[in-house]
C-alpha cells in the first residue's frame, strides 16, 4: 500500500448548488438557483449583479481515518465570504484566518457519514477591483497527521 503524503487533499469542486438569499436580481436569466462546479468567479456566474448567494456541497465522511488524523476545512481565494455553515453548525467566527481571503477550520469532530457545506457569500457593489467576489479557488478537505490546533 502507497505511503499517504500529508497532507492529504480532496477537492470540492461539485457540483454545488446555489441559491439566492438577498436582492436577487429581477430579470430572466436569474433563476434563483442553480447548480455550478467551483472555483468560479462571482461576474462568471451572476455579471455585476448584487446581492446574497448560498452555495451548498453535500459530500461523504473520509474514509479509514485514523486516531492521529483531523480534517480540515481550507479555503483560499474567497472573495464576500460572510458565513461558513458545517452540518448547519456556523462556523465563521472560529476559523483560523490565514489572510484577507483565506481561513480554515477543523471540523474532525463534527464529521458525520454525509456531510452538508454551506458557504455565503455576497457581492454588494462597494468591492474594488483587485478585491473580487467570489471562491476563486477550490475548497478542500485536508487531511493533517498529528495533534490538534
Amino acid at each position: 500500500m502507497p505511503e499517504i503524503k500529508y497532507p492529504y487533499k480532496i477537492y470540492l469542486k461539485g457540483p454545488w448548488q446555489y441559491f439566492w438569499v438577498g436582492l436577487m436580481p429581477q430579470t430572466a436569466e436569474f433563476l434563483g438557483e442553480g447548480t455550478v462546479r467551483l472555483p468560479t468567479s462571482w461576474t462568471t456566474l451572476f455579471g455585476n449583479a448584487i446581492g446574497k448567494v448560498r452555495f451548498q456541497r453535500a459530500f461523504h465522511r473520509p474514509t479509514n481515518l485514523e486516531k492521529n488524523e483531523h480534517v480540515f476545512l481550507v479555503f483560499e481565494g474567497v472573495g464576500g465570504l460572510r458565513n461558513i455553515f458545517f452540518n448547519k453548525n456556523e462556523m465563521m467566527a472560529e476559523t483560523n484566518k490565514l489572510g484577507r481571503f483565506s481561513c480554515e477550520v477543523e471540523i474532525t469532530d463534527l464529521l458525520q457519514p454525509f456531510n452538508q457545506l454551506e458557504l455565503v457569500i455576497e457581492r454588494n457593489g462597494s468591492e474594488r477591483e483587485n478585491e473580487p467576489v467570489g471562491v476563486r479557488k477550490p475548497v478542500r478537505l485536508e487531511i493533517r497527521k498529528g495533534e490538534c490546533l
